[in-house]
Protein backbone atom coordinates (compact mmCIF):
# COMPACT_ATOMS: atom_id res chain seq x y z
CA UNK A 1 0.00 0.00 0.00
CA UNK A 2 2.98 2.21 0.81
CA UNK A 3 4.49 1.56 -2.70
CA UNK A 4 1.22 2.64 -5.00
CA UNK A 5 0.72 5.64 -2.23
CA UNK A 6 4.81 6.93 -2.94
CA UNK A 7 3.56 6.44 -6.96
CA UNK A 8 1.01 8.46 -6.84
CA UNK A 9 2.02 11.26 -4.72
CA UNK A 10 4.92 11.43 -7.21
CA UNK A 11 2.84 11.74 -9.93
CA UNK A 12 0.55 13.88 -8.04
CA UNK A 13 4.29 16.46 -7.21
CA UNK A 14 5.20 16.38 -11.13
CA UNK A 15 1.79 17.50 -11.98
CA UNK A 16 1.85 20.18 -9.44
CA UNK A 17 5.14 21.41 -10.09
CA UNK A 18 4.04 21.82 -14.12
CA UNK A 19 1.45 24.02 -12.72
CA UNK A 20 4.26 25.92 -10.46
CA UNK A 21 2.33 24.32 -7.59
CA UNK A 22 2.74 22.23 -4.83
CA UNK A 23 0.37 19.82 -3.44
CA UNK A 24 -0.88 21.67 -0.54
CA UNK A 25 -1.01 24.82 -2.77
CA UNK A 26 -3.59 22.90 -5.32
CA UNK A 27 -5.70 22.13 -2.29
CA UNK A 28 -5.76 25.71 -0.87
CA UNK A 29 -6.42 26.88 -4.48
CA UNK A 30 -9.24 24.39 -4.56
CA UNK A 31 -11.11 25.76 -0.92
CA UNK A 32 -10.75 29.03 -1.84
CA UNK A 33 -12.56 28.17 -4.87
CA UNK A 34 -15.01 26.99 -3.03
CA UNK A 35 -15.72 29.72 -0.92
CA UNK A 36 -13.40 28.92 2.32
CA UNK A 37 -11.62 32.07 1.68
CA UNK A 38 -10.07 33.07 5.22
CA UNK A 39 -7.25 31.38 7.22
CA UNK A 40 -9.51 30.24 9.86
CA UNK A 41 -12.02 28.43 7.30
CA UNK A 42 -8.74 27.03 5.64
CA UNK A 43 -7.34 25.90 8.53
CA UNK A 44 -10.38 24.22 9.76
CA UNK A 45 -10.65 22.11 6.45
CA UNK A 46 -7.16 21.39 6.13
CA UNK A 47 -4.67 19.49 8.04
CA UNK A 48 -2.65 22.84 8.51
CA UNK A 49 -1.76 24.51 11.38
CA UNK A 50 -1.71 28.29 10.73
CA UNK A 51 1.76 29.25 10.69
CA UNK A 52 2.15 26.42 7.69
CA UNK A 53 -1.09 27.81 6.35
CA UNK A 54 0.28 31.37 5.97
CA UNK A 55 3.46 30.35 4.49
CA UNK A 56 1.77 28.67 1.52
CA UNK A 57 -0.67 31.62 1.23
CA UNK A 58 2.03 34.27 1.34
CA UNK A 59 3.73 32.25 -1.77
CA UNK A 60 -0.02 31.65 -3.61
CA UNK A 61 0.12 35.55 -3.33
CA UNK A 62 3.71 35.82 -4.05
CA UNK A 63 3.11 33.50 -7.00
CA UNK A 64 -0.08 36.15 -8.47
CA UNK A 65 -2.72 33.47 -7.51
CA UNK A 66 -4.51 35.23 -5.46
CA UNK A 67 -5.67 38.31 -4.15
CA UNK A 68 -6.22 39.58 -0.35
CA UNK A 69 -9.35 41.83 1.06
CA UNK A 70 -9.10 43.22 4.39
CA UNK A 71 -11.80 42.55 6.65
CA UNK A 72 -13.02 44.79 9.18
CA UNK A 73 -12.02 43.08 12.65
CA UNK A 74 -15.55 41.30 14.60
CA UNK A 75 -15.08 43.03 17.25
CA UNK A 76 -12.93 46.49 18.49
CA UNK A 77 -9.57 44.72 19.53
CA UNK A 78 -9.55 41.65 17.01
CA UNK A 79 -6.85 41.02 14.53
CA UNK A 80 -8.06 41.98 10.98
CA UNK A 81 -8.91 39.31 8.89
CA UNK A 82 -7.99 38.62 5.30
CA UNK A 83 -10.18 36.86 2.67
CA UNK A 84 -8.50 35.27 -0.21
CA UNK A 85 -9.73 35.39 -3.54
CA UNK A 86 -8.20 33.58 -6.91
CA UNK A 87 -7.56 35.90 -9.30
CA UNK A 88 -7.31 35.54 -13.11
CA UNK A 89 -3.84 33.71 -13.09
CA UNK A 90 -4.72 31.78 -10.31
CA UNK A 91 -8.21 30.55 -12.04
CA UNK A 92 -6.57 29.54 -14.61
CA UNK A 93 -3.53 27.27 -12.73
CA UNK A 94 -6.25 25.66 -10.62
CA UNK A 95 -8.29 24.98 -13.90
CA UNK A 96 -5.17 23.71 -15.50
CA UNK A 97 -4.40 21.33 -12.71
CA UNK A 98 -7.34 19.96 -12.29
CA UNK A 99 -8.05 19.20 -15.93
CA UNK A 100 -4.47 17.65 -15.63
CA UNK A 101 -5.59 15.52 -12.94
CA UNK A 102 -8.82 14.39 -14.48
CA UNK A 103 -6.79 13.19 -18.10
CA UNK A 104 -4.50 11.42 -14.84
CA UNK A 105 -7.28 9.84 -13.22
CA UNK A 106 -8.56 8.66 -16.57
CA UNK A 107 -5.73 7.15 -17.93
CA UNK A 108 -4.87 5.33 -14.49
CA UNK A 109 -9.04 3.60 -14.84
CA UNK A 110 -9.01 3.60 -19.06
CA UNK A 111 -9.26 -0.57 -18.51
CA UNK A 112 -11.31 -0.83 -15.54
CA UNK A 113 -14.98 -1.82 -15.92
CA UNK A 114 -17.18 0.18 -13.44
CA UNK A 115 -17.52 -3.01 -11.81
CA UNK A 116 -13.94 -2.92 -10.70
CA UNK A 117 -14.36 0.75 -9.89
CA UNK A 118 -17.30 0.12 -7.60
CA UNK A 119 -15.45 -2.34 -5.95
CA UNK A 120 -12.50 -0.35 -5.80
CA UNK A 121 -14.52 2.43 -3.74
CA UNK A 122 -16.23 0.06 -1.32
CA UNK A 123 -12.91 -1.07 -0.45
CA UNK A 124 -11.45 2.18 0.24
CA UNK A 125 -14.51 3.69 2.23
CA UNK A 126 -14.02 0.34 4.66
CA UNK A 127 -10.44 0.48 4.40
CA UNK A 128 -10.68 4.85 5.71
CA UNK A 129 -13.57 3.99 8.22
CA UNK A 130 -11.15 1.41 9.73
CA UNK A 131 -8.02 3.75 9.85
CA UNK A 132 -10.19 5.91 11.40
CA UNK A 133 -11.88 3.41 13.87
CA UNK A 134 -8.10 2.70 15.07
CA UNK A 135 -7.07 5.69 15.45
CA UNK A 136 -10.12 6.37 17.96
CA UNK A 137 -9.74 3.15 19.69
Amino acid sequence: MLDIQKIYQKKLQTLAKKHHLTISEWRILQQIQAGQNTQALLAAESDLDVSTLSRQIARLVNKGYLDIEKLAAQQRYARRINAYHLNDLGATQLTNMNQDFQKLSQIIFSHWGDEEKNLLKILLNRLEKSLIRSLEA
